[in-house]
């Protein structure tokens, strides 16, 4: 098939307009949808509605080559009484007969009901919902933030509470898989060896999604994804991966053609083809923004994919800023130029009150006492200062309104106020701790906090979310933590809370 044809037809089966005499009904020996379901990328007028077929062995797959004929159908009422859409779209081989149903034309800030059927099979019905449309005046967003899950290090007990506290949508940056592996455990009996190639990376993506409170989240609300570097390898760059020899691409278009397969993702983001479709795969697009009615405007970013190489090396990425003479070189970025460009021209919405910035890491500095001095972690916003001066600088000159940052990747509770040098504060930021992942250094987070003084509070004990309620007036955050990762159903606890005023760039506790 040639590659314009291939995408003729990705692109007729991603928006549910195929319906095709040679799509075959498997022979169905168990439950194909054992992936669960999942719905994302939503806006005013459309949602992707996600699924992957699978059978219970993939090792001997009696339809491993056959494009299937997948029915779908959106509905008003959960018993699917009142069905609004429906149809059929092709489940690919290519693609692990993954299926991505591109829905338009939707009314604004509506709820639906979704599921997939397939000969006698039925799947999980999933709850999904449009945003609000741009011009809606709107009383409230309520917003779920996850990170940094590895089913090696504990169950995803987090999702139960995180869906439980009746969130609109979750919102994950980054590290939805561990690639590098994982030994055999209570949580995951089997381990995981790790991921370099395609089916390899696919394998990492199916453990995960056959959590149960994982596929409830995702079933529950639509989510919002970006992704860290574990996705693909740890603490990569840009494109070629770093240090990883003349395979770097090929397997950084294993590692996204896997996730674009698992994720509820519009076909737009295929930008320039994936492992299957080419041989040097070379882009994925996750970056964007939508508004929430006339409340706040979501920027997503990636801060991994585009940014320049690290500017030196360290010990655990740690160095000390005299010792870095490439650190301050104002040609290198995070987000790469052309994201950048775009989030700097998107910052001067300023009829809005709240501007959150959905990214990966931390963006405020965060010096880390070491031998008297300090050092900073490169593979963070600290490794790109200048790229983060230009961000602050627009910020301050367009006096954004309520300009918040988002994050994760720490695997702790931050709060922070986002300062520029002469100590002005023009932004607030909170990075959540991780889903199963928790602080590699605890006993360090109090002495790095000190050292930190635009810091309001850390805490690297505990894993959890972060729970984002943000009404016109104000903007408040609940870190929520549970009290164990070996059970589905674990207690769960705020143990800090902050409220940002419109218009006011400082944390007050509550």
């Amino acid at each position: 098939m040639q590659r314009r044809d291939l995408f003729r037809v990705l692109a007729a089966a991603g928006l549910g307009q195929l319906t095709s005499a040679h799509g075959a009904t498997p022979r169905l020996e168990a439950d194909p949808f054992q992936l669960g379901v999942a719905s994302g990328s939503p806006t005013a007028s459309s949602v992707v509605l996600w699924t992957r077929l699978m059978p219970l062995n993939p090792l001997n797959n009696p339809w491993a080559r056959e494009t299937l004929d997948v029915r779908w159908e959106l509905a008003a009422d959960p018993g699917f009484a009142q069905v609004l859409r429906a149809g059929t779209v092709q489940a690919l081989p290519l693609l692990a007969h993954s299926v991505h149903v591109e829905l338009q034309g939707l009314p604004a800030d509506t709820h639906f009901f979704y599921r997939f059927l397939i000969g006698d099979a039925t799947s999980t019905v999933g709850r999904t919902r449009t945003l609000p449309a741009a011009d809606q005046a709107v009383d409230r967003l309520r917003l779920g933030l996850a990170s940094c899950q590895r089913l090696g290090t504990g169950l995803f007990g987090a999702y139960t509470r995180l869906i439980e506290d009746g969130v609109d949508l979750i919102a994950f940056v980054g590290d939805y898989i561990y690639e590098s592996g994982a030994w055999p455990t209570a949580a995951l009996p089997r381990g995981l060896t790790p991921a370099t190639d395609l089916g390899g990376y696919r394998l990492h993506h199916e453990t995960h999604k056959l959590e149960p409170t994982l596929q409830a989240a995702h079933a529950a609300v639509p989510w919002l994804v970006t992704w860290d570097d574990h996705e693909v390898v740890n603490d990569y760059a840009g494109a070629p991966l770093q240090g990883l020899g003349s395979g770097d691409a090929r397997r950084r278009a294993a590692a996204y053609q896997a996730y674009y397969e698992h994720m509820p993702l519009p076909l737009s983001a295929l930008r320039r083809g994936l492992a299957g479709l080419t041989q040097t795969g070379d882009e994925l697009r996750l970056y964007g923004r939508q508004a929430w009615g006339r409340l706040a405007q979501l920027h997503l970013l990636d801060c991994r994919q585009y940014r320049s190489a690290p500017a030196c090396t360290g010990l655990r990425g740690l160095v000390a800023p005299d010792d870095c003479a490439g650190l301050q070189r104002p040609d290198r970025t995070l987000l790469g130029s052309e994201q950048e460009a775009w989030l700097l021209d998107g910052l001067a919405d300023t009829e809005r009150p709240w501007q959150l910035m959905l990214q990966t890491t931390m963006v405020a500095p965060r010096r880390i006492p070491f031998g008297g001095g300090h050092r900073v972690w490169i593979d963070g916003w600290d490794g790109y200062p200048a790229s983060r001066q230009r961000l602050l600088e627009r910020l301050q000159a367009q006096r954004t309104p309520g300009a918040v940052f988002l994050g994760g990747d720490l695997h702790e509770n931050w709060a922070t106020e986002i300062r520029q040098p002469d100590g002005k504060p023009v932004a607030t930021e909170f990075v959540g701790a991780g889903i199963t992942m928790k602080s590699f250094f605890p006993r360090m987070t109090p002495d790095i906090l000190a050292a930190n003084p635009h810091a309001r509070y850390a805490d690297g004990s505990a894993c959890g979310y972060a729970l984002i309620d943000v009404t016109p007036q104000r903007l408040r955050c609940d870190f929520r933590v549970v009290d164990s990762l070996a059970t589905n159903t674990p207690a769960v606890r705020t143990a800090a809370s902050f409220t940002v005023e419109a218009g006011q760039p400082r944390l007050v506790k509550t």
